[in-house]
């Protein structure tokens, strides 16, 4: 039986973001994850809590609840039940030395590719 995927949350509301990390997947990561679409912080913190992934890339500006909102909600969600997870923040409006602790990465938009494939590997502990 094969290995199930890891799989990573993408919080976005723009759908050229989640094409973009499908592309990722599929040509730098072998098709190695499984990779989960929201479009709002709030769908963001509903989808952690029913599958508590390991990443979580993340906008900052989306209708229903911001990233940094949603994340700090997730952060908060995953220290109540002992589980560690990295949040990536991906933004084109806020600046780095803006960003809160509780953050573990910053992809400034545009973002290179590389930088979320070096996340993604680092998290999951792959060269």
């Amino acid at each position: 039986m094969a290995d199930e995927k890891q799989k990573i949350l993408i919080v976005d509301d723009e759908e050229p973001i989640h094409g973009l990390f499908e592309v990722i997947n599929r040509r730098a990561l072998k098709g190695d994850y499984e990779l989960c679409h929201v479009h709002n912080g709030q769908e963001g913190i509903e989808a952690y809590k029913q599958y508590k992934y390991k990443l979580i890339f993340t906008d900052n500006e989306m209708p229903v609840k911001k990233g940094l909102e949603a994340s700090l909600e997730i952060k908060q969600e995953a220290e109540k039940n002992n589980h560690n997870v990295t949040v990536a923040l991906m933004s084109g409006t806020i600046e780095k030395k803006d960003i809160p602790d509780y953050i573990d990465y910053f992809l400034r938009k545009p973002f290179d590719v590389n930088e979320a494939v070096e996340i993604i590997k680092k998290t999951y502990n792959k060269s």
